[in-house]
Parts: structure tokens; C-alpha cells; sequence
């Protein structure tokens, strides 16, 4: 770890705006740990981001050190601003620890899922399948306008390896489709796009994947389907506008198995449509050829998919 003036300052020459106790606990060095609260640390730091030191423990996993952080008096009560969640929520999420989970309910930690009840929301049978298949459910909508009415676009934070740093975002519809088997579109997005408050302003630079969602929904609102292999051209006159990363030359819509037995699939299964970025040059758009490009990508992993950060 490097070296200090304070426990309770961020050095000079350091941009990520962390304190010294926050590059402990997400090296898992114990001794740092202790060293720095016995030096008069805040228990629940002062990061910029408003990450607590609690929150960084819990996401990745470091059991004694939630133990040592909540016996020094650590809130696991605290809010993260601009991702709202509590200590709790990525010990859910992120980790799934059994013994940080123990730790944390133990104090009586809330989690947003105590406060966000999503079985009244439209939509509502598709958060619960993103949330229990794929990804943790932030508890913030982004409503935008689709044909006179507002709708809500949800963010999830997926759930890939205990303790990895790209893990991706999921970004997508929830009750697009007002009849039958519900079908909803939705993005991979790479940890940059992670400014969730940007996404509230249209056609900023980092609006880019709520506005095309937006788009997307207005045509399937106003009766355009999507289906497993159709290509969405940035070109099109609705898409052109939208900013979209230099690196995309289409989309193509791909019907994902999101951790279904696919012998256990009925017409009562939801059906979640991600569209996934083709970059390669030799791609021809037509319909076979967005048929070919889906299928490969039902398994690939999510890199693939994701939709490419602006560089």
C-alpha cells in the first residue's frame, strides 16, 4: 500500500479519489486494515464515489475484513448515491459469500430488495427473471417517452466470477410487449458505461444505449417486432441520430438462454432479446445472415456482446 499523510486523506497525486483505507480493504490486507483504524480512520471512509469501505469488502468477498470494519463501527446502513445500494446488496450481487452474508444480516443490514417491491411494476415478470438469472436489479428506472407514455428501462449489475472487476451492466425494456409470451431488448454494456446518472439525459455522450433502447421500443410499441436473428441497421432513419460507437456497424438480435434448462422451456418462459454489436466487416446483412451471426452468439461470452465503450 502506498504511503499516507492522513488515514483520512486522499494523496496529492491520486486520481481514483480514494482513502488509504479503501486500498486495504480492496487488497484484503488485514493488518493495513487495523493499522489504519487504530490511526484514526474513518470506518466508513471517504471515497468520491461514495463506496464505502463496507461496500467494498462486501463486493468482494472479504469476510474478515467486513468483521473487523462493522466491530469498528462501519454503517451497513449507508447508500450508495449514484449506484443506490446498500453493503448487503453486493454481498447478494457481486459475491455471494455465505459468511459475509451471515456477518451483515447478523447487524440487521437492509437490503434494497426490502424496499423495492417490483411485483406491482410493469413488467414485473421480466425484472424478476433478469434478477433471479442473470443480474442484481439496481433499484433506479430510467424513464423515458415511447410514444406518449413513460416507460421504465431498468439496470442490472451481473453476476459472472466472484471477484471480477469487468464484470458487465444489462440494461433493458421490462414489459415491452403487452400481450403473449412476454418479450423485452436489452444490452451487455462494459463497466464504463457505468455512470448511471448520464443515462437520464438524452443524447449526451453516454445516453447512447438508453437512447437506442428508447427507439427500439417505440417501433415494437407501435406494432415492429424483433425476433431472434433480425439486424438493426444504424443507418436506419430513427437509429442514424444516436451517436453510436464508431466500431458498429449493426446490431443483431440474439434469443439467449440466460441459465434456462431449455428442456424445461414453455410458452410461460419470458423471452429476453439482447442485441449484440457485429464489428466485422465481412458481415452481410441479410436474413441467414443474421440467423448464422445469432446463433454463434447464443453462447458467446458476454465480450462479445457487449456493446463497445466510445474510445
Amino acid at each position: 500500500m502506498k504511503a499516507y499523510a492522513s488515514p483520512n486523506e486522499v494523496g496529492p497525486d491520486d486520481d481514483t479519489a480514494r482513502v488509504p483505507l479503501n486500498y486495504a480493504v480492496l487488497k484484503n490486507d488485514l493488518v493495513a486494515t487495523q493499522k489504519l483504524l487504530a490511526e484514526g480512520a474513518y470506518p466508513d471512509g471517504l471515497d468520491e464515489t461514495s463506496f464505502t469501505p463496507l461496500m467494498y469488502a462486501t463486493r468482494e468477498g472479504h469476510g474478515g475484513i467486513v468483521r473487523l470494519l462493522l466491530e469498528a463501527g462501519a454503517d451497513p446502513c449507508r447508500l450508495g448515491y449514484v449506484q443506490r445500494v446498500y453493503p448487503l446488496d453486493f454481498a447478494q450481487w457481486r459475491v455471494n459469500d455465505s459468511k459475509t452474508l451471515e456477518l451483515l444480516k447478523g447487524v440487521n443490514a437492509p437490503s434494497v430488495s426490502m424496499e423495492f417491491d417490483t411485483s406491482s411494476l410493469r413488467g414485473a415478470e421480466m425484472i424478476a427473471f433478469v434478477s433471479r438469472e442473470y443480474a442484481g436489479i439496481y433499484p433506479v428506472d430510467f424513464k423515458r417517452d415511447v410514444n406518449g407514455e413513460q416507460f421504465s428501462f431498468w439496470l442490472g449489475q451481473t453476476r459472472l466470477e466472484k471477484n471480477d472487476w469487468d464484470n458487465p451492466l444489462f440494461l433493458f425494456s421490462a414489459g415491452l410487449y403487452t400481450y403473449g409470451t412476454p418479450i423485452d431488448i436489452g444490452l451487455i454494456l462494459p463497466p464504463e458505461w457505468a455512470v448511471l446518472q448520464e443515462y437520464r439525459n438524452p443524447r449526451s455522450l453516454l445516453s447512447f444505449p438508453l437512447d437506442l433502447l428508447q427507439a427500439l421500443a417505440s417501433r415494437v410499441q407501435q406494432g415492429v417486432g424483433i425476433n431472434h436473428g433480425d439486424i438493426i441497421n444504424p443507418s436506419e432513419d430513427d437509429l442514424k441520430d444516436l451517436g453510436w460507437p464508431a466500431t458498429v456497424r449493426y446490431l443483431v438480435a440474439v434469443d439467449q438462454s440466460w441459465g434456462r434448462n431449455k428442456d424445461d422451456h414453455d410458452d410461460t418462459d419470458v423471452i429476453l432479446l439482447t442485441l449484440a454489436p457485429v464489428t466485422n466487416k465481412g458481415f452481410k446483412p441479410t436474413h441467414k445472415g443474421g440467423l448464422d451471426m445469432a446463433d454463434k452468439l447464443r453462447s458467446a461470452r458476454w465480450k462479445k456482446m457487449a456493446i463497445p465503450f466510445y474510445r
